[in-house]
């Protein structure tokens, strides 16, 4: 029996190790973004180096976000000092802002790409990613940190990685979408996508959409909460800047009720009157929204503009800008659009960022 359960524990031991290895160095998604990580590390340390103490931007989100800005354009351009942290959607916000955190300082500002129906909750790869990039921190950062369970993901591998796997690496290797073949890591931190899935598609056509101003879900609302509060504490500021989307020029309406619902979550969103919405499929590389070459300098140069030049959407601005384009505040059709008026005073805040 003794000898029995000495071989049991060496089982486990082996399995544990054989999973902690895999999830760190063997796991396609895990590897990429980790590598885009350090690459963004590098950049950030000369950044650092030539800013002289003044702050940076910081750029967080998904993978939307780490495809369609270049810190390089913006530095060669604009003279912008700046930092690509996003990571893969699919870790989650909670943990992909976890990941941006490590960069900031006070006096910095994260730039970063939320929406209303981001997912919150916690999944083993997105968790794995926040402990690797944070260490302990992932678990005592006030108001968002893992729970400490989490830490059992580090040595947990379930059969859909091991077949994501061998779908990447064995079966499929020129088939199947993947970051590691079909993208490079810029030293900017650029997520450069040599994929033209995208670059046929048709148009976009209106199509009959109803829109409505999102129901914000409490975990979210939480969550906002803690982690603007948690950017307050550390002298950080927080913009929301949402990344490209390809869709037809009416689907502005729904971004605009988007922006209305985090604007009400005390969010500070810049303001871009067309919610960086475009029908131009030659500026993606694919139908999940990463930007392809024209889609960078598109996205860059648009997003640089309102960086040297902030203005933020209030409730009032987004509400007049729903009325003139025919929509209520809750997403229903206005049944005349007489006595508009003209936007209150004040409805646009600006702010000046000196030092870039």
């Amino acid at each position: 029996m003794k000898k029995l359960l000495v071989i049991i524990l060496c089982a486990v031991l082996l399995g544990c190790t054989v999973a902690l290895l895999f999830n760190r160095y063997l796991h396609p998604d895990m590897r990429f973004f980790l590598h885009a990580a350090e690459v963004s590390d590098q950049w950030e340390q000369s950044m650092r180096e030539r800013a002289h103490g003044e702050p940076l931007f910081i750029f967080a989100g998904g993978s939307e976000t780490r495809s369609s800005i270049d810190p390089q354009i913006l530095l060669d351009s604009y003279g912008i000092r700046s930092v690509n942290a996003a990571m893969n959607a699919g870790f989650g916000i909670q943990n992909n802002l976890l990941s941006a955190l490590r960069y900031a300082r006070p006096g910095d500002t994260i730039v970063a790409h939320i929406t209303t129906d981001a997912f919150i909750g916690q999944t083993d790869i997105g968790s794995r990613s926040a402990i690797y990039r944070r260490g302990i921190q992932a678990f005592t950062t006030p108001g968002i940190g893992l729970p400490w369970g989490e830490l059992l993901t580090l040595f947990k591998c379930n059969s859909g990685d091991l077949n994501l796997y061998a779908a990447k690496r064995i079966m499929m290797p020129d088939r199947i979408y993947r970051y590691d073949q079909q993208t490079c890591i810029q030293p900017s931190g650029l997520m450069d996508i040599r994929y033209t899935q995208a670059q046929s598609t048709p148009s976009p056509t209106p199509g009959h959409q109803a829109f409505r101003l999102p129901q914000v879900a409490e975990p979210f609302a939480r969550f906002s909460s803690a982690f603007q509060q948690l950017c307050q504490d550390k002298g950080v500021k927080l913009w929301i800047w949402r990344a490209p989307i390809f869709a037809h020029e009416s689907y502005q309406v729904q971004a605009a009720l988007e922006a209305l619902a985090m604007v009400r979550l005390g969010y500070q969103v810049l303001r871009d009157d067309e919610f960086n919405v475009t029908g131009d499929a030659r500026c993606f590389s694919d139908l999940t929204y990463h930007s392809g070459p024209k889609g960078v300098r598109r996205n860059t140069n648009r997003l640089a503009l309102h960086l040297l030049h902030p203005e933020f959407w209030t409730e009032e601005s987004l509400t007049f800008w729903l009325a003139e384009h025919g929509y209520n505040p809750d997403g229903s059709p206005r049944t005349s659009s007489a006595n508009l008026g003209a936007p209150a005073s004040g409805t646009l805040q600006s702010e000046t960022r000196p030092g870039l």
